[in-house]
C-alpha cells in the first residue's frame, strides 16, 4: 500500500474552500497520506488565517514561501511542495476540491512506474457553498458538468524529479499544468485516465479574463494566457521533456528578503513618456543592478497628455512627447519581469488615484 503526498499551492484565497478540502481528506477511509501546504507569497491577513486552519489538522505539513512583493506562480509554489514531499507518489491537489472519502484508498491502487493520472472533476453549483459542502452527503451533491483537469493528478515523485518538475516560466494562470503533462509524456510516461469520479470543485467565479485589459491594484498582464499557452506550445514542439526552469534552479525567497528591498540604494521616478520607459526597463536595470544593490523604480502616469494645450499640438501635427497608456507601461514591466527577472528577488506594488507602480529589485548576487 504506497503512502501519498498531497501538495496544494495557495496563494490569498478564503478559508472556507481550504478547511472544506482538509476535512474532506479527514475523513478518508485510509489516512496513509501527507498534506504539504504550500502558502506563496499570501498578504498577512490570509496567511494568518489560513495557518490556523491548516495547523488543526495533523496530517497538514505548512510551509511559507516568498512574499507579497512577488508575482503569482503555481509552478514555484509546486516545485517546492514537490521538493518537501517525503512519499514515493505525489497527487496535486486544489484548494477548490473536495474529495470522496474512498480517494486516497483508489490511489493507492494505481501504479505510477511507468504512468501518471488525471481525474475528472464534478463542478457543483453555485448554491452548494463551501461552509455546507461536507453536510450534504458526496453523491447528492448538485453539480453543473463534469471535467477532465489537466492539474490535478497523481504522479510518482522520480517522474516530477527526472523532468525537474514544473517550469517557472509560467505566472499567474494557465497552461503550467498541461506543459508538464506533455513534457512527462515526451520523457516516457504514459498518461492515464481515471475512471471514477471522486472529486468535486467547489463553486466560484471564473477570472475575469476581460480584466487583464484594465490598470487595477493587483497585478494582470494582458493576454497572459495566451503567452504561457505559446511557451507550452513550444515545449511541446521541440519535444522538450527537462526543463531548465525547474526545481534544480530555484530561489525560493523569504518575508526577510522582502525586507532588503524595504531600502533601496537609489530611487529613480519616471513619468510613461515612451523613451524614458523603454530606455530604462529595456537597458538601464541591468546597469543600475550591476552598480547597487537594491534599486527602486517608480512610474507614475503623467496628467500631460490628457491636457487640451496638448491635445491641440497633437491634433496641429506639432512635435510632443510620446506617452504610452499606463496600462503598457504596467504590461511592458510585468513582460520584464516574466522574460529577465522572474529569479530575481523583487516586489511590484500598484497604485490607482493617482496611478503609480513600485517596482523594487535587488542586485541577484546580493539575494
Amino acid at each position: 500500500m504506497s503512502i501519498i503526498s498531497i501538495i496544494y499551492a495557495y496563494h490569498n484565497r478564503d478559508t472556507a474552500r481550504i478547511q472544506a478540502s482538509l476535512e474532506s481528506l479527514s475523513g478518508q477511509t485510509q489516512q496513509n497520506f501527507e498534506v504539504v501546504f504550500v502558502d506563496y507569497g499570501s498578504r498577512e491577513y490570509y496567511s494568518n488565517e489560513v495557518k490556523a486552519v491548516v495547523e488543526d489538522y495533523q496530517f497538514v505539513n505548512y510551509h511559507y514561501i516568498g512574499h507579497p512583493g512577488l508575482l503569482w506562480c503555481k509552478a514555484r509554489a509546486l516545485n517546492y511542495g514537490i521538493q518537501q514531499a517525503v512519499q514515493t507518489n505525489i497527487f496535486i491537489a486544489d484548494a477548490d476540491v473536495v474529495f470522496h472519502s474512498d480517494f486516497v484508498k483508489e490511489l493507492g491502487k494505481l501504479d505510477t512506474e511507468k504512468a501518471f493520472y488525471l481525474f475528472d472533476i464534478a463542478y457543483l453549483k453555485a448554491s452548494v457553498n463551501a461552509e455546507e459542502v461536507l453536510q450534504i452527503d458526496f453523491q447528492k451533491r448538485d453539480y453543473s458538468h463534469v471535467h477532465e483537469t489537466f492539474g490535478v493528478a497523481l504522479f510518482s515523485k522520480q517522474a516530477l524529479l527526472k523532468v525537474n518538475g514544473l517550469d517557472n516560466f509560467f505566472h499567474f494562470y494557465g497552461s503550467e499544468d498541461e506543459d508538464l503533462n506533455r513534457r512527462l509524456q515526451h520523457a516516457g510516461y504514459r498518461k492515464q485516465k481515471h475512471k471514477d469520479l471522486l472529486l468535486q470543485h467547489i463553486w466560484h467565479e471564473r477570472y475575469p479574463k476581460s480584466k487583464d485589459k484594465n490598470f487595477t491594484i493587483q497585478p494582470r498582464l494582458t493576454d497572459v494566457m495566451r503567452l504561457n499557452q505559446k511557451h507550452m506550445l513550444f515545449n511541446d514542439e521541440n519535444q522538450v521533456s527537462y526543463t531548465n526552469r525547474g526545481i534544480g534552479l530555484i530561489r525560493y525567497y523569504t518575508p526577510e528578503d522582502l525586507e532588503r528591498l524595504k531600502h533601496p540604494e537609489v530611487i529613480f521616478r519616471l513619468t510613461n513618456i515612451c523613451d524614458k520607459v523603454d530606455y530604462y526597463l529595456y537597458f538601464a536595470i541591468e546597469e543600475l543592478l550591476n552598480q547597487h544593490k537594491v534599486v527602486k523604480f517608480e512610474f507614475n502616469e503623467s496628467n500631460l497628455p490628457k491636457s487640451t494645450k496638448y491635445k491641440i499640438k497633437k491634433l496641429l501635427g506639432k512635435t510632443v512627447q510620446a506617452y504610452y497608456p499606463f496600462k503598457t507601461v504596467n504590461d511592458l514591466l510585468l513582460k520584464q519581469i516574466l522574460f529577465r527577472f522572474r529569479d530575481y528577488n523583487y516586489s511590484l506594488e500598484i497604485q490607482k488615484q493617482p496611478n503609480t507602480i513600485h517596482f523594487t529589485i535587488e542586485n541577484f548576487n546580493n539575494a
